[in-house]
């Protein structure tokens, strides 16, 4: 199928159309690319990602379909080139100067055009050598996409260092996340809950097998699909055709050989198959055919699944029952003996409840204590259990108490981290989380990293980790994983993950409060999860949001309740969720000087625990938006005038940075006694008047221990 491009836009092919729903995080990082690759084994969705790229480009596009035999005069002229424009000495005066330039791959000049190569593989050598080229020259050439299989003498690795984008099939995988939208919005069909990345991993995330597991789950309504996915028969034939056929019948029958171990390595297929050269035949079977996916190890070789069991009923059709049998027992015995199978379970499996969740982590996000924390003084400990897991664990109950060592424990806990993936991970994915939240809604998150740990953590069944990391997501730009947040949370809901329902449920308030819509009840919900699970921590800046919002909406007693958040987030130990609810208080100042005094008493406390001010300042005017914002973020402004119900809009004051800082607590004791909290004085009449006796009596004894037998002596004797 074809569809006719723009009238803006000419082609000497046609666009092909594409079956595929829109993958953003993909064809973004081909917007200012001068040269880009798509190298990936048949089925894995080159053409189409192409074509997408190719109808999001402004300029005019060039689609050209390689052919075997095309020379290069033939591939220039084709392109609209002369056909000596490479000639060196024979082109122009110049020329070979022009030619040997190299595009700026950031160069933000006016649109030019796109040429797009797709089945480059079909070139000759030099054909294919003379397309790398054409995307390295300098403007106003135009740029160049290439789509290609892997294939012998064909290379990435110098377009790469030389600053080309290059996408493999890993990048190419669809992830479970993204298949549950794919099959409903492509197919209009819905996947069985949990079925979606049992299916990733049995075709290895391929987009051509997951089409035809679709049409066959359509073509056979009355079987289940687990029962449909178990049999692998819907795939089996386009494996044969389009990824075995055309192997070189050596690397076919080692394929075959070998089929009976999960995870090959070279020792384990010499031993099994008799041989002495399965490295070179591993090596070239990954990097020159696709077929297999290299572990970082670079020693450990897997198949996707489907794959395997085709090379398995290959197997048992060639071999007699005796001799399969005897490789059977030599495939167990390597198994016994070696590690080229399956790893073990990891310690965090998929289960039901908060077991899915690590001990220590749910400890330390709850706010308990737990002996990795050192709390006497304030701050995390530097040192005690001393491992990875516990520097960890450290990091992040620094990160929600808003303690000034987050970064510095967690950036340890990622050095020591060698060997353990789960504390690895997570610790990337916490310090991605202190980035987010400490650059404010404004700043855009680190899309491609998210994307990594959270296809990471859930290849190495560490699903929670995945699912954190999906919520994450749905705070970035792409429409595809806007509604990540209420995917996970409706998934930890369905397996009664409490923890990741009560996060998830803490993305989707971030996303709108990004987008500009942030709800009360949405917040409220937030507040009364982190409070069923006890994360006093979390329950704090839950509050102190609530409030800013409450106070935007200018709801009755929004005030008070701000200064109830400030009180619960001091007694909980959270200066980061006080602060935020000390800028609701200023918020809801009835005066400009109490405003500007409680807005700089936030600031301080601020400053006072490490955080950075003018995050705060971001995400205080984000969550005030209904009812305007609190002043320019990184200027200084106090809150902008609100109408007050039943009053007048009260005006804005000035700046108030370069006022005199406002200490957040003031007593005095000689002459009389003083007691101001963030420049206002207390109201006494709240307080009954024996209790006032003993507030003067303590002040008076600032930093000294009053014994209670004194206190009991002076103000009640003898009861």
């Amino acid at each position: 199928m074809t569809s006719l491009l723009p009238t803006q836009q000419w082609t000497t092919f046609r666009i092909p159309a594409s079956e595929t729903t829109t993958r953003g995080r993909l064809t973004e990082q081909f917007t200012h690319c001068s040269l880009g690759l798509v190298v990936a084994p048949p089925g894995f969705g080159k053409t189409a990602l192409l074509a997408q790229a190719a109808r999001a480009h402004p300029g005019p596009v060039t689609w050209y379909q390689a052919r075997p035999g095309a020379d290069e005069r033939e591939l220039l002229t084709t392109l609209g080139y002369p056909a000596d424009a490479l000639a060196g000495s024979a082109g122009p005066p110049g020329a070979a100067q022009q030619v040997s330039r190299r595009r700026d791959a950031r160069d933000g000049g006016a649109v030019g055009r796109l040429v797009v190569i797709d089945d480059m593989h079909l070139l000759s050598a030099a054909a294919r050598a003379l397309v790398v080229r054409l995307g390295q020259l300098a403007p106003p050439h135009p740029r160049v996409l290439i789509g290609t299989r892997p294939a012998d003498g064909l290379s990435v690795a110098a377009p790469e260092a030389a600053g080309a984008t290059v996408l493999n099939a890993d990048a190419l995988r669809f992830r479970s996340w993204e298949v549950e939208h794919l099959f409903p919005q492509l197919y209009d069909t819905a996947l069985r809950p949990g079925i979606a990345l049992p299916l990733v991993r049995a075709t290895g995330g391929r987009a051509a097998t997951l089409r035809l597991f679709a049409r066959a789950v359509a073509a056979r309504p009355d079987t289940g699909q687990e029962r449909i996915l178990a049999d692998g028969m819907f795939g089996r034939e386009y494996l044969e055709r389009e990824v075995l056929a055309p192997l070189p019948d050596r690397l076919g029958r080692f394929l075959t050989e070998t089929c009976l171990l999960s995870r090959l390595t070279a020792d384990a297929c010499d031993a099994l198959a008799g041989r002495a050269d399965s490295a070179e035949m591993l090596w070239s079977l990954a990097h020159e055919h696709g077929v297999l996916r290299a572990d970082p190890d670079g020693r450990t070789y897997t198949a996707e699944p489907l794959l395997r069991e085709c090379l398995r009923a290959r197997l048992t059709g060639t071999l007699t029952d005796v001799e399969l049998t005897r490789l059977r027992d030599r495939a167990a015995a390597r198994a016994a003996a070696g590690d080229h199978q399956d790893p073990p379970p990891s310690a965090v499996r998929r289960r039901l409840g908060s077991a899915d969740w690590p001990d220590p982590l749910r400890v330390v996000v709850a706010g308990a204590p737990d002996t990795y924390l050192d709390r006497s003084v304030g701050r995390v400990a530097e040192r005690g259990s001393g491992g990875s897991a516990a520097l960890l664990v450290q990091g992040i109950a620094a990160t929600l108490t808003g303690d000034r060592t987050a970064g510095t424990t967690v950036r340890r806990a990622l050095a020591e981290a060698t060997d353990d993936a789960m504390v690895a991970l997570s610790g990337q994915l916490v310090r991605v989380a202190l980035a987010v939240l400490a650059e404010g809604p404004a700043r855009p998150v680190p899309y491609p990293e998210l994307q990594r740990i959270a296809y990471d953590a859930e290849r190495l069944d560490l699903l929670w980790l995945s699912r954190a990391a999906r919520c994450l997501l749905g705070l970035g730009p792409h429409p595809e994983d806007a509604g990540q947040p209420v995917v996970v949370l409706d998934e930890c809901t369905r397996l009664g993950d409490a923890e990741g329902a009560a996060l998830a449920a803490l993305a989707v308030c971030l996303r709108s409060v990004r987008t500009g819509r942030p709800g009360i009840g949405e917040l409220e919900e937030v507040v009364r999860r982190f409070r069923a699970l006890g994360w006093g921590s979390l329950e704090a800046w839950g509050r102190a949001a609530l409030a800013v919002v409450e106070v935007a909406h200018d709801l009755p007693d929004a005030g008070q309740r701000a200064a109830q958040a400030e009180a619960f987030a001091r007694s909980a130990g959270v200066p980061g969720a006080r602060a935020l609810a000390m800028g609701a208080m200023a918020l809801a100042a009835p005066d400009a000087a109490n405003r500007a005094e409680l807005q700089e008493a936030a600031w301080s406390t601020a400053r006072s625990a490490g955080l950075p001010v003018a995050g705060l300042r971001s995400w205080l005017t984000a969550l005030a938006a209904p009812a305007g914002p609190v002043g320019p973020v990184g200027d200084g402004g106090a809150a902008t005038g609100r109408t007050k119900a039943g009053g007048h809009a009260s005006t804005a004051p000035g700046r108030v940075l370069g006022t005199r800082s406002v200490p957040g607590l003031t007593v005095r004791c000689l002459g009389g006694f003083e007691f101001t909290l963030a420049g206002r004085e207390h109201d006494w009449a709240k307080l009954r008047p024996r209790a006032q006796a003993v507030l003067r009596l303590l002040a008076v004894r600032a930093g000294q221990a009053v014994h209670r037998d004194h206190l009991v002596v002076a103000f009640w004797d003898g009861v």
